[in-house]
């Protein structure tokens, strides 16, 4: 089961990337985003992440967070960046589970239960740019079909 969350809170990781050159080496770059995710009426999903690039390496962590789980499930996901142009671009790596503190609640969610099974597993990432400027970008992910509206602040 692809890891629905990981992916999406990856998107967040791209955004940046819609203003890089057309080379297929990416500029040093570190990145920090949260996120409010309404799923439904009584559950709400929390992100924040991290992002670095070096040397056309991309290293994500984020950690996860809902109603139900007093303390973030943290992954980490590490890959390169493949090709980009001014439209799309793409992202392989693996995406691994740090830490569950406690998850008592979560164990028949799920949302958050396949997240427990992560290990070392690969993940590659297709974008679809629809859209940018200087304050926000629209992009579809190839994966999902999922559209988004990104903001810089």
């Amino acid at each position: 089961m692809m890891p629905f969350i990981a992916v999406f809170s990856a998107l967040i990781l791209f955004a940046s990337v819609w203003s890089i050159p057309d080379s297929h080496k990416l500029e040093d770059h570190s990145y920090q985003h949260s996120m409010i995710d309404l799923l439904s009426e009584d559950n709400v999903l929390r992100s924040d992440g991290f992002t670095k690039i070096r040397d056309n390496k991309v290293l994500h962590i984020v950690s996860i967070q809902d109603d139900k789980i007093p303390n973030p499930i943290v992954l980490r996901f590490q890959g390169n960046a493949g090709y980009s142009t001014s439209f799309n671009f793409a992202i392989a790596g693996t995406i691994d589970l740090l830490s569950v503190q406690k998850i008592n609640e979560a164990m028949n969610d799920n949302l958050l239960s396949p997240y427990l099974l992560l290990n070392n597993d690969p993940l590659t990432l297709n974008i679809d740019i629809l859209s940018a400027n200087e304050a926000f970008a629209i992009i579809r992910s190839c994966n999902t079909g999922r559209t988004q509206l990104l903001a810089k602040r």
